[in-house]
């Protein structure tokens, strides 16, 4: 299997709010913008935003990632970069398949508290978290409950993530991981490092309603969900990080489902792939349908990665469990009927969605 492209996502302290990952991907719909132009957007409704984070942080003392200034706003947007929601092309910032995503997912559900995320943003960041973020989002989900609060886990963190990156080299021999372990161990300001990676994991932890947060003298102190409990036991599952992106594809909406389940009482589970082929088409040809009038080329196409994800998302509020898996079989079996075809291109492991 192949690597993945990118391990780790490198954070500011200030930015824990994912929310605001989707404020920014909402000031691209229309056309790209500068980062100037894109800063002035979003400290306009900065008051607004205060509003909102105040009411959504207030066990956990004074609002903290609101981007006030421009430097931080940039920093966020660094992290959208990060997160393949923005990209940047001749000075300008453009959505990509992944930031549409997550404004479709924004505008389809709303949350009263545009600070707090909907159930399939938490989804969507989730899977994105654990693809992009791999050597330290999964010490950390494997290593929480040995703690209580933030200090703990900052003074742990460390040796948690070297410690993983050790089995990982020694598992696979790949240079990456020497190459981080090295990175870390010469760390001359540990401090300093530890405060911008861990801080903002913890605040996307709740943000994901994998942990609840209380402020106490002024350490974070945090206490497990039964949502995480669940989702632990999933997780530990994953041994090694070339299983990562099989394990997405392969299971996560099940476990998102199974884990989350007794938080948003999802609709009663029909799995996918245990239907029908004429179920299956009910469910998402009109989504094909959909996407491919959206586009202008002739013929129309659509990213296969856009899509499986829109439409295992949309399901999953149906309540019917589907994996990206299930649409690639699922394009297999329509073929002979002659209606979408897929050209697949194993370089980019993606592929293009077209019309007969």
């Amino acid at each position: 299997m192949r690597r993945m492209k990118i391990f780790h996502i490198n954070t500011h302290t200030k930015t824990r709010i994912l929310a605001f990952l989707r404020e920014i991907c909402l000031t691209l719909t229309k056309s790209s913008l500068s980062l100037e132009e894109i800063s002035d957007m979003l400290l306009q409704k900065i008051e607004n935003y205060r509003e909102f984070l105040y009411e959504y942080h207030k066990e956990r003392g004074i609002p903290v990632g609101l981007p006030e200034k421009k430097y931080f706003v940039s920093k966020y947007i660094e992290l959208a970069e990060q997160m393949e929601l923005i990209v940047k092309e001749r000075d300008r910032y453009k959505l990509t398949k992944f930031g549409e995503i997550l404004v479709l997912i924004g505008n389809e559900v709303r949350t009263p508290n545009p600070m707090q995320l909907n159930h399939l943003e938490i989804a969507f960041f989730l899977r994105r978290i654990l693809q992009r973020d791999s050597i330290y989002i999964l010490p950390l989900l494997k290593n929480l409950d040995k703690c209580t609060n933030s200090f703990e886990v900052s003074s742990s963190f460390k040796n948690w993530v070297l410690s993983y990156l050790k089995e990982e080299f020694l598992f696979s021999h790949d240079e990456y991981f020497r190459k981080r372990i090295k990175a870390i161990k010469e760390w001359k300001n540990e401090k300093k490092y530890v405060e911008s990676l861990v801080p903002p994991r913890i605040y996307w932890l709740f943000d994901l309603r994998l942990i609840d947060l209380k402020l106490e003298k002024r350490n974070l102190v945090y206490t497990l969900t039964p949502v995480f409990k669940e989702f632990k036991r999933y997780i530990d599952e994953i041994t090694h990080l070339n299983e990562i992106k099989k394990w997405l594809d392969n299971c996560f909406y099940y476990v998102f489902y199974s884990s989350f389940f007794p938080l948003f009482k999802f609709q009663k589970r029909k799995i996918f792939r245990e239907l029908v082929l004429e179920q299956q088409e009910k469910i998402l040809n009109p989504y094909l349908e959909e996407f491919l009038k959206r586009k202008t080329l002739t013929p129309p196409t659509v990213s296969f990665r856009f899509f499986s994800e829109i439409a295992c998302l949309r399901c999953l509020n149906r309540g019917i469990v589907c994996e990206i898996v299930d649409i690639k079989k699922f394009f297999s079996k329509i073929r002979e009927k002659e209606k979408y075809f897929i050209h697949w291109d194993p370089v980019i492991d993606d592929g293009i969605i077209s019309k007969f």
